[in-house]
């Protein structure tokens, strides 16, 4: 885990972006940096940087995207997403809930309780279980080939 968490902040609410930064600096216990997107493009743009974001918090409703086409437009030709998103919104139905995740969401927090040690843990959990999973895909894509391998080498004896 890095030792300060690169956050994208995306939502179209000057009030509500700071309002995020506010509740994570509360939390003395995390180190972030913040980046701020008030549009779905403005968004997508910040994640081709370099270094890329650690972790999106993203509002469902933008002016020019929905959150959904945001999840979608970061995820690859193999279904995986290119960072861990938390959806942050207004609100939100648990089917609106299910679909966001599965979209390829990580987790998502109404805004109306945001709370500052819930966030942090939710970001904190949501960046490791990524991580976590990338590993994973990464051990399971290894073993494929090893095991491509050892057919091929049979095959040729």
């Amino acid at each position: 885990m890095p030792n300060t968490i690169h956050i994208v902040i995306v939502d179209d609410s000057p009030e509500d972006r700071a309002l995020v930064r506010r509740t994570l600096l509360g939390h003395s216990g995390k180190r972030w940096r913040f980046s701020e997107a008030d549009s779905g493009e403005q968004a997508l743009a910040l994640c081709q940087q370099l270094p890329a974001p650690d972790v999106m918090l993203l509002d469902m409703d933008l002016p020019d995207m929905t959150g959904l086409e945001i999840l979608e437009a970061l995820t690859d030709e193999d279904g995986q997403i290119s960072l861990p998103v938390v959806v942050l919104t207004g609100l939100m139905s648990s089917k609106n809930a299910e679909i966001a995740l599965a979209a390829g969401a990580q987790d998502f927090f109404q805004k109306s309780f945001l709370d500052s040690q819930m966030l942090s843990q939710i970001i904190t959990n949501s960046v490791e279980r990524y991580r976590l999973q990338a590993k994973q895909r990464e051990f399971e894509s290894s073993l494929a080939r090893a095991l491509r391998n050892a057919d091929t080498a049979n095959q040729a004896k």
